[in-house]
Formats: structure tokens, sequence, C-alpha cells
């Protein structure tokens, strides 16, 4: 008939998500827990900790107002949090990538099952290779979150900073 569903004719009922799918999930579900609504950064500190980082941060900053220093001191601990489950992704990602691997050499090579070792070993290198290249690109960009520091004063942006220049 047309128009109805039909069990028998659905093929998609019987296969796995994809192997990508399940990356992009473990991906999506990363810092999840800091995006939740009743997540509280501060939640950790007492009011004892945050008078005790404006009390000692205290300097040229106007009266009535904490200084930066005061919110750096409380926020970048809180900041270097986000490198351990970063890492701890990657090795999850590395150890599926290689398991999948392991198993289409498994599947694609069994009529030569001599050179499955060494197919094997190679693949498992070039993966390494990669976690490896991974983890600096993803350490990096980290850093460079919990290091930006935003600043308007032309004198550090031009003779302070090695990395980035700055044209005016």
């Amino acid at each position: 008939e047309t128009g109805t569903w039909v069990k028998s004719n659905d093929k998609t009922l019987d296969k796995e998500m994809s192997a990508g799918a399940q990356v992009k999930l473990m991906f999506n579900k990363l810092y999840e827990r800091y995006v939740d609504p009743s997540y509280r950064a501060t939640k950790d500190y007492s009011d004892k900790d945050i008078n005790k980082a404006i009390v000692l941060h205290e300097g040229d900053s106007i009266p009535g107002f904490p200084s930066i220093d005061a919110f750096l001191a409380l926020v970048l601990p809180k900041l270097e949090e986000l490198k351990e489950p970063a890492d701890l992704l990657l090795g999850e990602v590395f150890a599926f990538l290689d398991s999948i691997a392991c198993q289409l050499i498994n599947k694609n090579f069994q009529r030569f099952p001599s050179i499955i070792n060494e197919i094997t070993e190679i693949v498992s290198k070039v993966l390494s290779q990669e976690r490896d290249r991974a983890r600096a690109i993803v350490d990096s960009l980290v850093d460079a979150e919990t290091g930006y520091l935003f600043t308007n004063d032309f004198d550090y942006l031009t003779h302070r900073t090695a990395t980035v220049s700055y044209t005016h």
C-alpha cells in the first residue's frame, strides 16, 4: 500500500550508529556539565576565598570595583580544569578508533592472515602519531583560552607579545 510504513522494509532498524557519529557524540558530551543551567563555577568558593582574592589583588583598581587580577585568580583554576577532560576524551577517541581499525583490518584481510599484524602495527603507529598531533592542538587551544588576556594597551600589544603582532 502507498503511504503506509512496513516494518520489514525499514532497513535502518538493524544498523548501528556509525563510528563518526559515535565520536561526535563523545565530543558533544565533553563539556556537557558546564553548559547545564544548574552549573555554578563559583560553588567551591566561599565568601572568604573571594574576599581573600580581592584583598590580595588590590592595587590600581577603581574603588568599589575589584581588579581583573582578583577575577583571574578565581577563574583560572576553574579554566585549568578543562584540560583533563579534553585529554581523557582524546585517549577515549584514540582507543575507539584503534578498535574500529583492528576490526576492519581483521575483517578485510582475513584471507591474508600473515599480514594482519603488520598492517595493524602500521595503522596503530599512524593513529598514535595523529593522537599526539591532536593532543598538541587541543592543549594549545585550551592554553589559548585559559591564557587569553584582553587589552587595548598599545604598548603591551606591540612590545610584550611574542606570538601575535598587532597592527594599528
